[in-house]
């Protein structure tokens, strides 16, 4: 028996598969017949669905006939399974799509778990704001009933070693429908809408298809591109930041006295009786809390096991620990480190490239400030931020560098002040303690990127203390603090300026208490994450990747990269650049 397909129909992964199709089929609160009739002998019909897949005694029954009428006019032809049927395709589900969905291009946001059409409609605004001015849009011909089968089993032999499981794919496609046939023109095309492994499967295929003459044209984003019901033009606003969702999330616990544990395979944050949250782990990337909350043993156990780290960090923001599992990295990644470390020269080199990269972003961020705003004071201040960038490469020692990237900062701050509501009161940068509302929002923000970047350095085999750009101290994470520097504009800032912009926070949201600062109040802290946590799955295009990342994935690729620089000497880091 293949590895997938005794992994996919083991008894408990055909109880979970049916727990999913039992909700998924009550969630309307009405009573369902087929459903109640299978609950009554559950366990003994899932051992023997068990019995008959593993003798491969199993064969799939004809779906049911069901149209829906199209808001346009037409109606959409559905194959739907019976109820054991699905349960089986549920558990298929589980093991091919982890199989598949890595495989598909990151312009693919259809029938994806965590992406939808807002996806879509940002990476064209992205698009859009990287200087393209026209569209090609088409549309894909009746494409669940043109689809050849074949093809989608060739293609699928290339993802997934265990032939049981495509010859099993193969008999879900080949059913007949009860009354007749419900997709496919003639026989081997057509996958049955209403199967919910035909989407994913669908995304194995989605070219030689005939494209749909009445909605294919070209469109200019000065005359508007309709698309997925939204009209995007030359002067939209880029709404990235609010819709970009990978299949892995960070969670953010703030509520004090709360719990978190785990449910089977659930992560539940529960206050009392309360459930705050419930999220499969296998959607958990990272957990970070905030003060006084509790974590369960057993939870801890299951994030080393899963590879979830854990943040815990004060009410402030600053960090008090992290649990991670132990890094089996190279130790020649970290040697060749430690040597540029020691060497002025490399330093020097990469030091430079890295703040190159945090002037021309934060160049950036205030040109498309003065895009909205009019703004012809932040236009000037990012030609001056260009003039610095410039001086650059004659930079004669670690210190030169040093003084352009602080001139540059104090020149990108002071322009941002004069952007920024005078509610807020802002002057400039200032840091410990923060003494307004905007300070507060970019240190708590700093912290957050800075844990993400020891992430992933030490994913990348680095040591996040050892750096080339900032000085080593007991416990700094310097080489954390070089990487972020070209991440900061793009991701806290832009989540900051935002933020303030839209007034979605206030001043009034906000204490100053003494000794401390201004703090955030728990509806501020509420927006300031969600904003943060949009920006860092707002997708950007990667040159070195070759194709569109969110900035957290920016982050790991841009940690290897150093890695590769400090391994080959003669090889140059480049830092990522916002267009």
């Amino acid at each position: 028996m293949g590895i997938l397909f005794a992994r996919a129909f083991t008894e408990q992964a055909l109880l979970d598969a049916w727990d999913t199709v039992r909700a998924a089929a009550l969630a309307d609160g009405q009573p369902d017949a087929e459903v109640a009739r299978f609950e009554d002998g559950a366990a003994r019909r899932i051992a023997e669905l068990a019995a008959e897949l593993a003798a491969g005694e199993w064969e799939p029954q004809p779906v049911r006939r069901v149209e829906i009428p199209k808001p346009g006019g037409g109606v959409r032809r559905l194959g739907v399974p019976p109820l054991a049927d699905r349960v089986v395709e549920r558990a298929l589900l589980t093991v091919l799509d982890p199989e598949i969905d890595p495989r598909l291009l990151p312009w693919s946001f259809a029938y994806r778990r965590g992406l939808g059409a807002r996806d879509a409609v940002a990476a064209l605004e992205d698009a859009r704001d990287t200087g393209l001015g026209w569209v090609a849009r088409a549309d894909v011909k009746d494409f669940f009933e043109r689809v050849p089968q074949w093809e989608v089993l060739r293609r699928l032999r290339e993802a997934v070693d265990d032939e049981r499981v495509v010859h099993l794919v193969g008999m879900l496609l080949d059913r007949t429908v009860a009354g007749g046939r419900a997709a496919p023109l003639d026989r081997g095309r057509g996958l049955h809408q209403g199967s919910v492994v035909s989407p994913l499967l669908s995304n194995l295929y989605l070219d030689v298809l005939e494209l749909n003459s009445g909605k294919s044209h070209v469109a200019s984003f000065d005359g508007g591109v309709r698309f997925l019901g939204e009209t995007v033009t030359a002067s939209t606003l880029n709404a990235a930041e609010a819709v970009s969702h990978p299949l892995e999330t960070s969670v953010y616990v703030d509520r004090q006295g709360s719990l978190i544990r785990v449910r089977g395979e659930n992560l539940v944050v529960v206050d009392g009786e309360e459930a705050l949250l419930r999220l499969n782990l296998r959607r958990v990337r990272q957990v970070t809390c905030y003060g006084r909350v509790g974590l369960t043993t057993a939870f801890l156990h299951r994030a080393l096991e899963r590879g979830i780290e854990v943040v815990l960090l004060d009410r402030g923001g600053s960090l008090g620990g992290r649990l991670t599992a132990p890094c089996a990295s190279d130790p020649t990644v970290r040697r060749a480190q430690y040597r540029a470390a020691d060497d002025p020269d490399t330093c020097r080199t990469i030091a430079a490239a890295l703040i190159a990269g945090k002037i021309g972003n934060m160049r950036v961020t205030l040109l498309r400030a003065a895009r909205r705003q009019d703004d012809l004071d932040a236009a000037i201040g990012a030609e001056r931020l260009a003039a610095l960038e410039a001086q650059l490469p004659d930079a004669a020692s670690l210190d030169v560098l040093l003084g352009l990237e602080g001139a540059a900062s104090r020149e990108y701050f002071q322009a941002a002040q004069r952007m920024v509501d005078p509610m807020f009161g802002f002057t400039a940068r200032q840091r410990r303690p923060p003494p307004d509302p905007i300070n507060a929002m970019l240190s708590y923000g700093y912290t957050l990127l800075c844990h993400e970047v020891i992430a992933a350095l030490e994913g990348a085999g680095l040591d996040p203390l050892v750096g080339v750009l900032h000085q080593h101290r007991w416990g700094r994470p310097a080489l954390a603090l070089d990487l972020m520097e070209e991440f900061r504009p793009m991701t806290v800032d832009v989540a900051v300026w935002r933020l303030t912009g839209s007034r979605t926070v206030r001043a009034e949201q906000f204490t100053v208490e003494p000794d401390l600062g201004c703090r955030m109040g728990d509806d501020a802290r509420a927006a300031f994450l969600a904003a943060y946590e949009r920006r860092m799955l707002t997708l950007t295009t990667h040159p070195a990747a070759g194709r569109r990342v969110s900035f957290r994935v920016a982050i790991g690729v841009q940690a290897k990269a150093l890695a590769a620089a400090l391994l080959d000497p003669g090889r140059p880091y480049r830092a990522l650049r916002w267009k």
